[in-house]
């Protein structure tokens, strides 16, 4: 994976916080819009609430990160932020989080936009998936506000040209090159025999949605040309596009009909309810273990993970040799054990802990979207919009919570992005010989198996398509055996079931056959 580089004159992300955010405040405080004596800056949350498992995992990290805002903590991270007693570019003004909830619905998200400008908020954090970010953004523009997203993904949203819209998390492009990036340099590793057992055609299965053509050539290109001077392209590359409201059944039957073999891998960008339905009926299509193909999930918050977890029986998950890609949070690096991780974030963690839940992915995505709020509005030292859009373009801050060790820093990209984050690492994982999760590799030179940044806590089987001893040869007995250890961990780790994460209540239902792909209800 592509490490992020230093700016310009050798300035590290640490030095650069540390040695001029002071000389940024002030300055903006010279500017010709001072910022002006207030108790509060009101800031519009705009997730689907209610009774939602995520929405409200992410409320709660949100109240939190505003309270380490505006009260004085004992922490070293985030960065500079517990020592505030509020924002201090805008004379320690407290921050206030007003809430709304769009309930999945993207008409519902740009009318809440359009409610919070009249209640004053200075900017808008939302709306958790992306097709509600999008019309939210849309009227988020109207309004003349700034907007940031830390979890929606679908790769448009960043190459529409709007100068307020700021995307913290990765997206589908992203993390589509960072996975046939680690493919492609893990087949230098293998045998000739283990690389015989890797898949080398990549079937793209994605819902419809506007830009999807443009996205799959880009992929295509990862897959079958490589990016010069990074990685190979030595796989090739088909796809299968669901329309809206397309019965699962139909979708099983278009899969089937590729004839997919052992030599093949699926990529699911589907919704994970749909992604894991689609495994089951796979699975009784191919009784064979051997002749299965392989499964890549783009799971950024591991909801598919967690349906896998807690419903595929073993004898459905042999041979797959699943594969996990775009993955935004690695929650291991929070139960390290090192000095370097407990002196760093060990009171943080522990607080943490105790006042929101465990770093869990929904959590962590709440987290840093009020950061890197508080941080920008810190660095405007105004709550005008225009001040507002050019701090962000100017911020570098060291994450933790979403972006595997690296940092945010909004700028554009190769693929055409405006305000894309060129700092995140997308995440690719493969499954060790306990069922535990590695990543590849971690800015500053760390590997898994570096004493500082052990990864190795979390689930599951999720590996890349070398990993045949869990995939291929794996017992039953073994799979079991890893399952319940993969639902001890998500006992710590998980923010809810899969299934009650796309609707507005608590209540499952049941998907089957009859079914419809929408991707209104898709959570990234």
């Amino acid at each position: 994976m592509e490490k992020s580089k230093p700016r310009s004159n050798g300035i590290t992300r640490r030095t650069f916080l540390k040695g001029t955010t002071g000389t940024l405040i002030g300055l903006s405080a010279l500017s010709s819009f001072k910022a002006r004596a207030q108790n509060s800056v009101k800031l519009g949350v705009v997730w689907p609430l209610g009774v939602n498992p995520a929405g409200l995992e992410m409320q709660r990290a949100a109240d939190y990160a505003a309270n380490v805002v505006n009260t004085e903590k004992p922490f070293n991270y985030p960065e500079l932020i517990p020592e505030w007693a509020g924002i201090p570019g805008l004379n320690d003004a407290k921050l206030e989080l007003v809430y709304k909830d769009h309930g999945f619905d993207p008409e519902k998200a740009a009318q809440a936009v359009k409610e919070l400008k009249g209640e004053n908020v200075v900017g808008i954090l939302g709306a958790l998936n992306s097709q509600a970010t999008l019309r939210a953004s849309e009227a988020a523009v109207d309004a003349g506000l700034p907007m940031i997203t830390s979890s929606a993904m679908l790769s448009p949203l960043t190459k529409r040209g709007v100068d307020s819209f700021f995307r913290i998390c990765s997206d589908s492009v992203q993390g589509a090159k960072s996975l046939f990036a680690a493919l492609s340099n893990f087949m230098d590793e293998l045998s000739e025999e283990e690389k015989a057992l890797v898949p080398t055609n990549y079937v793209y299965l994605t819902y419809e949605y506007p830009g999807v053509e443009d996205d799959l050539e880009m992929i295509r290109g990862f897959a079958e040309d490589g990016v010069e001077g990074e990685f190979e392209g030595i796989f090739s590359f088909d796809s299968l596009i669901i329309e809206n409201e397309t019965p699962l059944g139909t979708v099983v039957d278009e899969i089937g009909s590729l004839g997919l073999s052992s030599n093949d891998a699926l990529v699911s960008v589907l919704p994970s309810n749909a992604a894991l339905f689609v495994v089951k009926e796979l699975a009784k299509q191919y009784p064979t273990v051997e002749e299965r193909p392989g499964i890549v999930f783009a799971d950024p918050l591991q909801t598919t993970l967690q349906g896998l977890v807690s419903e595929l029986p073993p004898e459905a998950m042999r041979g797959w040799r699943w594969t996990l890609s775009n993955v935004q949070f690695f929650p291991g690096v929070f139960g390290a054990d090192a000095d370097f991780a407990s002196d760093y974030i060990g009171k943080f963690r522990d607080d943490f802990e105790e006042n929101v839940n465990p770093v869990n992915p929904m959590n962590a995505l709440g987290f840093t979207g009020i950061h890197t709020w508080a941080a920008i509005l810190d660095h405007a030292g105004s709550t005008r919009s225009s001040d507002i859009v050019q701090a962000a373009k100017e911020i570098q801050l060291i994450d933790i919570m979403t972006t595997n060790w690296n940092g945010i820093a909004f700028g554009e990209t190769e693929f055409g992005d405006v305000n894309a984050n060129i700092d995140v690492i997308p995440g690719t994982a493969h499954l060790d010989a306990q069922g535990n999760l590695e990543i590849v590799e971690l800015p500053g030179g760390f590997t898994p198996s570096s004493t500082y940044a052990n990864l190795n806590i979390i689930t599951n089987y999720s590996c890349l398509m070398n990993c045949v001893t869990i995939g291929v040869d794996a017992n039953i007995t073994q799979l079991q055996s890893i399952r319940q250890t993969t639902i001890d961990n998500h006992a710590r780790y998980s923010w809810d079931s899969h299934n009650t994460s796309y609707s507005s209540t608590n209540t499952e239902v049941e998907t089957n056959v009859d079914t419809t792909v929408k991707s209104s209800a898709s959570l990234f």
